[in-house]
């Protein structure tokens, strides 16, 4: 329990002795301190005199006689004031930094328990960390329907996280943009980035390797390798600059060979301005030897060792392929498809495949009319209106529009009762009067 003042110090006490009575059934039977002045009030002697708790007090000045105590404080506030600073968090979040560092201490084995925990010791169950995070990291919270402004807002917030809601360890807390300690069970983290520093700074990736980093070649076409005397030993490489010889120079070492022999160091070379490259003749240099090339440098030995192996993909495997069959189809029984519908799209081939003739150009009269309607005085045979009934397209929709039309004269009518048909069947002339 945090404390914000000197005075909260008994409330505190009172609720520790209740809850190591009730939740571990045991009682406290005595009392440390260092005489301080919260821990020296009349209540605070009369409410663990009422307990039954003797008191124990240092003296004053004198630390080394509650040293255990002491220790456990200097380890909190060495891990609370690492976290704070690496997270740039505020010295107002003092209170989340030390609930996380305590929580962190009690999940982390101790010496003085034979390396077991402290949380082990207490409930006799190992601790579970699978839900310790980075304090201060940032993550993208979930919002429920509930906490979103509108609709249109966006589901997640990045937030930073500022430890574990007490009660529950699925639980997590997290500090809006507005210093409001939002909880949520669901959230996904980035422990890189961390939104209160400045510029929200990112720390650099681990090495999988479990060395630094590489170094950036600055090599250029022409000009020797910088490092063409350094250590090519990536096995014994870990990122730490080379101890120089005596005269100032580095140790020059040949460069590693394909196969795994003990590298023979060379005597030191007299001091030179500029140390020569490693002799290379114009047909080697062509054609490089099938073996693997020899590593002018650290910097590009563990760029080799971090690319992975080439991995040969196997061939899509080829099968064949089953045309479904469908009888009577006019494009091809055995057809696929696609084919079938790549012809259609295309003018020559639906040409070719419907056989259709090119057609000659139609005279101008009341029968051909765009948006007219052909006359109906030659009547197909019935195995040409099955036909055409089975293909349908243009000439079944004129057959049958012609059938609808009336059989009766416009002109013996009354002019109220045409319509669209009856002006059709007009002579082109009274067609534009109309």
């Amino acid at each position: 329990m945090p404390l914000h003042s000197k005075a909260a110090a008994i409330t505190a006490a009172k609720d520790f002795l209740e809850m190591v009575c009730v939740q571990h059934n045991a009682h406290v039977i005595g009392w440390m301190s260092d005489a301080g002045g919260e821990y020296k009030s009349d209540l605070f002697d009369r409410a663990l005199l009422e307990k039954g708790i003797k008191i124990y007090q240092s003296a004053p000045r004198t630390p080394m006689q509650n040293g255990r105590a002491k220790r456990l404080g200097r380890t909190l506030m060495d891990k609370a004031e690492s976290m704070r600073h690496q997270a740039c968090i505020p010295d107002s979040w003092w209170e989340f930094v030390f609930a996380h560092a305590t929580h962190i201490y009690n999940r982390t084995p101790v010496a003085r328990l034979r390396w077991r925990t402290p949380h082990k010791m207490l409930k006799g169950e190992l601790p579970n960390i699978n839900h310790l995070h980075v304090f201060g990291c940032g993550a993208f919270v979930y919002l429920p329907a509930t906490a979103r402004a509108n609709k249109m807002a966006p589901k997640s917030e990045l937030m930073t996280y500022v430890g574990v809601a007490p009660g529950n360890e699925r639980n997590f807390l997290f500090m809006r943009s507005t210093n409001a300690v939002f909880t949520a069970a669901h959230a996904v983290f980035d422990e890189r980035h961390f939104p209160r520093c400045p510029k929200n700074r990112r720390e650099p990736l681990e090495n999988p390797f479990g060395r630094a980093n590489p170094k950036p070649t600055t090599d250029r076409p022409g000009n020797p390798p910088d490092d063409i005397d350094s250590d090519d030993d990536v096995e014994h490489d870990h990122g730490y600059p080379h101890p120089q010889a005596q005269d100032g120079n580095p140790k020059h070492e040949e460069p590693k060979a394909p196969e795994e022999e003990p590298i023979q160091p060379n005597p030191p070379r007299m001091p030179s301005p500029v140390p020569p490259p490693a002799p290379r003749t114009p047909s080697l240099a062509r054609n490089p030897p099938p073996p693997a090339p020899q590593c002018p440098g650290r910097a590009e030995c563990c760029q080799n060792a971090l690319r992975p192996p080439a991995v040969n993909i196997p061939a899509h495997p080829q099968r064949e392929r089953r045309v479904p069959l469908r009888p009577g189809n006019v494009y091809g029984e055995r057809r696929h498809p696609v084919e079938q519908l790549r012809d259609i799209e295309s003018a020559s081939r639906w040409q070719q495949t419907v056989g259709e003739a090119p057609r000659p150009p139609q005279p101008d009269t009341p029968d051909h009319v765009p948006g007219g309607f052909p006359d109906t005085s030659a009547t197909p045979s019935e195995e040409d209106v099955q036909k055409m009934c089975k293909e349908g397209g243009a000439n079944l929709v004129r057959f049958l529009m012609g059938k609808a039309l009336t059989t009766s004269e416009p002109q013996y009518e009354s002019v109220r009762n045409w319509s669209y048909k009856d002006i059709a069947r007009l002579p082109q002339a009274e067609q534009k009067l109309w």
